[in-house]
């Protein structure tokens, strides 16, 4: 990049110049917002994955996903039962892919589930296995640890309808995974992980069922999850929350529910506020939390680095 100034060259990620000392403006062509906007339902039939900016920003999010993982974790055992070793690997597993190591994270969860004992332990370690793996996206091995979850659920329960409609979402039922989710929080409308589940939902089929998408519902499903998970899960459902603030487009909300966060413990915090950001046009604070993001350990979709990162910094050059 070269200041308009004085010529001088210098990094992107520099917010004056060193030559003159005059601001760089970052100002861009880039419309942000209707890139991002791009997973908007289609009015047409869907078809094969697209690498739209807004579909792949959501594929790289696994707090998506690891947010149910962790919600459904919780209360798994008790330290002293027959699933000490179990739970404490599945415990590093999770771990793991919070740290954005989702290898070792899958290393953890096969060896938990492997040595779990009782049937509790198994449903759970395998249903998080499962959602590590469908946000990895090895559908086959996901499809496989749901349907071993499934096998330990009481029938007509809610772990029974929430892993049913995880193997629909895997078959392309589509309707089918909606009637059980939908069942799961019939069954208590105030649960977290019904609410969680639903609210991932509306957000996550634009890539193959666009007519499900439902942003206003998935925010009030996440508004609902925030309010009944309880203080200590807080961390889990405040980012889901500011995600559906964010496809809402209420980008200043999103901010404000990751702003207390620890990103280098919560790498995806940075990374949805950079994209906030973004898309409120304040380009210089994008670069930073994007930054921020990817030095923590979060993974950045190549066309998102490009438009945020790279982009910006060859159209300051042109002119």
């Amino acid at each position: 990049m070269k200041c308009k100034n004085c010529g001088n060259t210098a990094d992107v990620n520099e917010k004056y110049c060193t030559g003159c000392g005059k601001e760089y403006p970052f100002s861009s062509n880039l419309n942000n917002e209707s890139i991002i906007k791009e997973a908007e339902p289609a009015t047409s039939e869907p078809s094969k994955p697209t690498n739209s900016t807004a579909k792949t920003a959501k594929k790289s999010n696994k707090w998506l996903r690891l947010g149910i993982a962790l919600l459904i974790m919780i209360g798994i055992g008790i330290y002293g039962s027959l699933d000490d070793k179990a739970i404490e690997t599945n415990d590093k597993g999770i771990d793991s892919f919070v740290a954005g190591d989702s290898e070792s994270a899958i290393a953890s969860l096969i060896e938990a589930r492997d040595s779990a004992v009782t049937d509790d332990t198994k449903l759970n370690t395998n249903k998080n296995l499962g959602y590590v793996y469908s946000t990895e996206e090895r559908y086959d091995d996901a499809l496989a640890a749901f349907k071993e979850a499934l096998k330990y659920a009481d029938k007509n329960s809610l772990d029974y309808y929430l892993v049913s409609a995880e193997i629909n979402l895997l078959e392309k039922n589509f309707q089918e995974a909606e009637n059980n989710f939908l069942a799961a929080y019939n069954k208590d409308p105030n649960d977290y992980q019904a609410n969680n589940s639903l609210a991932l939902f509306y957000l996550d089929l634009d890539d193959w069922a666009p007519e499900f998408v439902d942003y206003p519902k998935a925010l009030v499903h996440a508004q609902k999850s925030y309010e009944q998970g309880g203080e200590d899960l807080y961390n889990i459902t405040q980012m889901n929350l500011a995600i559906a603030h964010f496809f809402n487009d209420n980008y200043g909300e999103t901010i404000r529910l990751l702003a207390d966060y620890d990103y280098s413990a919560h790498p995806y915090a940075a990374f949805w506020t950079g994209l906030a950001y973004w898309a409120k046009g304040d380009t210089w604070n994008a670069k930073t939390y994007i930054k921020l993001a990817m030095n923590n350990g979060a993974e950045v979709p190549d066309e998102l680095y490009q438009a945020i990162m790279v982009d910006e910094a060859e159209d300051t050059t042109t002119e």
